[in-house]
């Protein structure tokens, strides 16, 4: 999928949930079977999401500029997503706006935590692993496009940066408000995900 199409899914989704309950509640369906299958859908998240909590922890961790944490975490979920390759299908909640494939996800922030701390050949090897995991990904051409620039490699950045653009990621407002609304859905997971875990010692008492 287009990383075009993807940035229209959020909109596209909010709309027509909106019209669907509406449409639903003319029909004269009882707003609390609504209710209920909202209640199902956001469970079923909460399941999923709890595998992948240490990416969601990353991600967060990454926003608050803790970059030793974001990065252990970054690397745990790397590794259980090699060890248990099943657990990417659980994104089917939490869709990407640039890929679909969480993994390459994971790999794409590891290498800007490298980059960020001037890791430059080991933020390339994971870049590189992004894109191999999905050709169509714009944010790690961006990312070995900065490298490029610090490496005073003038054509490689140029042909990054095409890329970059050419994949639909042009770092305007709206690639920044996806952004936050991802970091912000990353931290509710994280809140959530710990919340259910207190909860679950609880009930172990």
């Amino acid at each position: 999928m287009k990383t075009i199409t993807r940035k229209l899914l959020y909109p596209v989704i909010l709309v027509g949930m909106v019209l669907i309950a509406v449409l639903t509640i003319m029909a004269g369906v009882r707003p609390i079977y609504l209710l209920l299958v909202a209640l199902g859908l956001f469970l079923s998240a909460r399941l999923a999401n709890y595998q992948l909590r240490y990416f969601y922890r990353g991600l967060q961790a990454f926003q608050q500029r803790d970059l030793a944490a974001s990065e252990a975490n970054f690397r745990i979920f790397l590794a259980d997503a090699e060890r248990r390759p099943w657990i990417k299908k659980l994104m089917w909640l939490s869709w990407g706006s640039y890929t679909g494939d969480i993994e390459a996800m994971g790999y794409n922030n590891l290498g800007a935590i490298c980059l960020e701390t001037r890791r430059l050949e080991e933020a390339k090897t994971c870049l590189q692993k992004a894109l191999s995991l999905d050709a169509n990904y714009a944010k790690p051409h961006y990312n070995l496009a900065v490298i490029a620039v610090l490496q005073n490699d003038a054509e490689a950045s140029k042909l990054h940066f095409e890329e970059t653009r050419r994949l639909g990621f042009t770092n305007s407002a709206f690639d920044q408000f996806l952004t936050k609304v991802q970091t912000d859905y990353a931290d509710f997971n994280v809140k959530t995900n710990d919340w259910l875990k207190k909860d679950s010692r609880a009930q172990g008492k």
